[in-house]
């Protein structure tokens, strides 16, 4: 299976509150290694899954604070909403 295909279901599987609670951890392994794919859209759907799947914000901020270097200004924007979105726990994380 494509790599980038399974970002988009993993997505879609995710926006549309139909993610398993028992795949959420491999949903988090798929997504936030996807953030390393030469695929700018790839990454920032990526950046935008994690921010939707619930897990625990301390665990997403190294992810979201190494995206804020992407070189793709719209991956960028998409992490540096994310990080805001955190709230307080990500005060610290922000450049």
């Amino acid at each position: 299976s494509n790599p980038n295909s399974l970002v988009r279901r993993i997505l879609y599987t995710v926006l549309s509150g139909s993610l398993p609670d028992e795949c959420v951890g491999d949903a988090f392994y798929v997504l936030s290694g996807a953030l390393n794919t030469p695929d700018e859209d790839i990454r920032a759907l990526s950046v935008i899954g994690l921010s939707e799947l619930g897990v625990e914000p301390i665990s997403l901020i190294p992810h979201f604070t190494g995206a804020i270097n992407d070189s793709s200004a719209y991956v960028r924007r998409r992490a540096a909403r994310a990080l805001g979105e955190l709230g307080s726990c990500a005060v610290d994380a922000l450049p």
